[in-house]
């Protein structure tokens, strides 16, 4: 019963849509069947305890009557309370959304040709969407379907009036094309990171699209079509077009939208750092301490941790030490418990590094477990620094060796995995070299400086000159 959806389902309601759902099955509008009110009792009354959770208990305190156990029906029980939640889930969802709520009884009232009520109802929708903060994707979908319904009743009246159809085509471009846009960026940010390969169509139609009708005037379009040109063109007034109208329209777009669009930006520095253009460092920090500032990247109430250890990363490369040492411990307890030990102890290993307190963040490393495929990789790619820089050699080659084999298995992890192939040839190389051999070393500094990606690079010609 534990592992079943109906439990699955109800344990994931919070206490407030528990006390609610109660009530919700105790109506006979949407239930009849009095095992099911029996069996949401015993669920309210057992799942802090799962070992109580089971379909014979169950059946116990639903049917006491019976002496016989019957399986069929306690998982027809359990079926239609599983039906019954989902109801409600639905409502709930509905009930949080004020303009589709509008807009479905304007239809319904249209339906049933009350012209009067629809045309109040239809009203309220749009005074709703205006006065709502948001002109994201969403905004223009809801003003589409505000336009499709007074088509809808204009048309089943047979009125001699202009309809609203350039209106409603307008309005279904935006939607449209900014939807699209949106989608292409998230796509194009996954294949960089996965190195899988996707196939998006009408992009190239969409762009003249936005040039012949001038969408750009619209924010949510505007927005979307800088992030996406970023991403795939090194022109550099697409990112400035693109951190003007980000910050400029904040307040258009949902939290989460934000996240998306905040991590899309710092994701293009992030390219441009890889790629050896350090400028690119203080723009990704600076967006980084924006985000943080505008709380766009709580997640469920959890700060990623990937988000955490970029900031950590780019704020020590900045020399940002006091910075970054109290937001370490002022954000660990807003890592998610399943990761919040393991990144901050890495985080932490890694600003005694930058500090070259290197016992003290060789400590952290070791006595650690790492079961993230990144923070595996970049936990022995400081420790390979750290046994570089103190000649311990012998430890180092072991590394290095450990590295190459980890990294044949891995395959889902993108550039990641060429640029950790690059860090470790490199180093190899530099084990290898004749310090005296000037010819040698020029050879190897410029393989180097042309080699990408290569995250490692400045430490890489640092150890080269040293």
């Amino acid at each position: 019963m534990t592992n079943s959806r109906l439990i699955t389902v109800f344990i994931a309601l919070n206490a407030a849509e528990k006390a609610s759902l109660r009530k919700f099955v105790s109506s006979p509008y949407h239930n009849a069947r009095a095992d099911v009110i029996e069996l949401l009792g015993f669920l309210m009354d057992n799942y802090r305890s799962p070992e109580t959770l089971k379909k014979t208990l169950a059946f116990q305190a639903i049917f006491p009557l019976e002496e016989k156990y019957d399986d069929f029906k306690i998982r027809q029980s359990m079926t239609f309370l599983l039906r019954l939640i989902e109801q409600f889930l639905v409502i709930e969802q509905v009930k949080r959304k004020k303009i589709d709520q509008k807009i479905m009884l304007a239809e319904v009232y249209r339906e049933k040709n009350l012209s009067k009520l629809f045309q109040k109802t239809v009203k309220k929708a749009e005074q709703l969407l205006v006065a709502h903060p948001l002109r994201n994707v969403a905004y223009y979908e809801s003003a589409f379907r505000i336009q499709l319904e007074h088509y809808a009743a204009a048309s089943s009246e047979k009125r001699v009036v202009p309809l609203n159809l350039q209106r409603m085509n307008d309005l279904l471009d935006i939607r449209f094309v900014a939807e699209k846009l949106r989608r292409a960026c998230l796509t194009i940010a996954h294949k960089n990171v996965f190195n899988s390969e996707y196939k998006i169509e009408l992009l190239n139609e969409i762009e003249e699209l936005i040039l012949q009708k001038e969408l750009l005037s619209v924010p949510v379009i505007a927005i979307y079509f800088y992030t996406y040109k970023s991403l795939l063109d090194d022109n550099p007034i697409h990112f400035k077009n693109l951190k003007k109208h980000l910050f400029l329209h904040l307040h258009l777009f949902s939290r989460d939208e934000l996240r998306d669009l905040f991590i899309l930006t710092i994701n293009y520095c992030i390219k441009k750092i890889n790629n050896g253009e350090a400028e690119f460092l203080q723009e990704s920090f600076d967006l980084y301490q924006s985000g943080i500032a505008y709380n766009v990247f709580l997640q469920d109430g959890y700060l990623s941790r990937f988000t955490y250890k970029n900031i950590v990363t780019i704020g020590l490369k900045l020399g940002e030490f006091t910075i970054v040492e109290k937001f370490i411990h002022q954000y660990k307890n807003q890592l998610a418990p399943k990761y919040r030990e393991g990144n901050f102890s890495y985080n932490l290993a890694l600003l005694y590094y930058s500090r070259k307190e290197y016992q003290a963040a060789m400590q952290l490393l070791i006595q650690v477990e790492y079961d993230d495929v990144f923070l595996n990789l970049d936990s022995k790619n400081m420790l390979m620094k750290m046994y570089f820089e103190l000649k311990e050699f012998d430890a180092l080659e072991s590394l290095l060796g450990s590295m190459q084999n980890n990294l044949l298995r891995k395959k889902a992890i993108g550039y990641h995995k060429k640029n950790y192939k690059n860090i470790i040839h490199f180093t190899k190389k530099l084990l290898k070299l004749n310090p005296f051999n000037q010819a040698q070393k020029n050879k190897l500094r410029l393989e180097i400086e042309e080699s990408q990606p290569l995250t490692e690079r400045k430490w890489l010609l640092e150890q080269l000159d040293a």
